[in-house]
């Protein structure tokens, strides 16, 4: 394949020779050796102060527990790694920073454990950031389709498999190269599409708090009769409901006044709680 005739733009870095394809092949799905899981442990912190309530209840991860990826990788990526191991290449306004196959800081094993992948999306292989902290990945969780792999992004900030959390690109790594929309313009989901902002819904604090200070800003902008020492108790153990009488719109708008502060905050359907909804909106 003319890999160079897929993009507008390239600046591939020098491709990878079948020795190095072979020994990436070889290692990525290795288990973390004692070095790793000892950098990993060094790079975990609390990220509550010690004067906030939830510092004490903060526990770091294990990532000795941690699974890489591996299933095959798909043969069309490890073709274009023969022309482009590292660089960048863009097609209309989708963009692509390749992670080499081997480097010690940006190599793709690990971006995999610097990110803390293996604990926040199991299964899932970097190969590429988008320019604007989007990572695109393999969701390796399932065996291959004729040699593919869903190729999903999300932030990477906000990792995670749930359904705000990523979104599905393409259905194969040719098919996401193909692509003109920047990633971050293809989160619109068909739940999202069939939603209407007048549907009832329920606001959710999902994940503890850095700053009991977010509960004022809770009450406030949420316009709730919610007692700051109710919110506490259910800031206590998260996920739990603040608030079941929104529409969806009304939601949106005050939901992104307190995220834009802490990210906590996220929409459930009233009728099926189970479903997380978008935390935006495109009618």
């Amino acid at each position: 394949m003319d890999w160079s005739s897929i993009f507008d733009e390239s600046r591939p870095g020098s491709g990878a020779s079948d020795a190095d394809i072979g020994l990436f092949v070889a290692a990525i799905g290795k288990p973390l050796s004692e070095e790793e899981v000892a950098e990993v442990n060094r790079n975990q912190r609390n990220p509550f102060p010690a004067s906030d309530p939830f510092h004490a209840a903060y526990r770091p991860f294990d990532p000795s527990r941690w699974e890489m990826p591996k299933r095959p990788l798909p043969a069309d990526f490890l073709s274009f790694l023969r022309w482009c191991n590292g660089g960048w290449c863009r097609t209309g306004d989708r963009e692509f920073g390749f992670f080499p196959i081997s480097d010690p800081a940006h190599g793709v094993r690990e971006m995999t454990l610097a990110y803390h992948l293996p604990q926040h999306m199991p299964g899932a292989l970097p190969f590429a950031f988008n320019g604007g902290g989007t990572f695109y990945l393999f969701d390796m969780r399932e065996q291959a389709d004729r040699g593919n792999y869903p190729v999903v992004c999300a932030h990477a900030g906000a990792l995670g498999w749930g359904p705000n959390e990523h979104w599905v690109v393409a259905d194969s790594v040719v098919a996401a190269f193909r692509g003109s929309v920047n990633v971050d313009d293809c989160r619109k989901s068909e739940s999202e599409s069939e939603l209407d902002a007048r549907e009832l819904v329920a606001v959710y604090l999902e994940q503890p708090l850095k700053s009991l200070k977010t509960l004022i800003l809770i009450k406030e902008h949420l316009g709730i009769s919610t007692s700051i020492a109710e919110l506490n108790r259910v800031a206590q153990s998260p996920p739990g409901c603040i608030s079941d009488g929104l529409t969806y719109g009304q939601a949106m708008k005050r939901c992104a006044k307190v995220n834009a502060i802490e990210h906590c905050l996220g929409i459930r359907l009233l009728r099926d709680r189970d479903v997380c909804l978008p935390l935006t909106w495109q009618g």
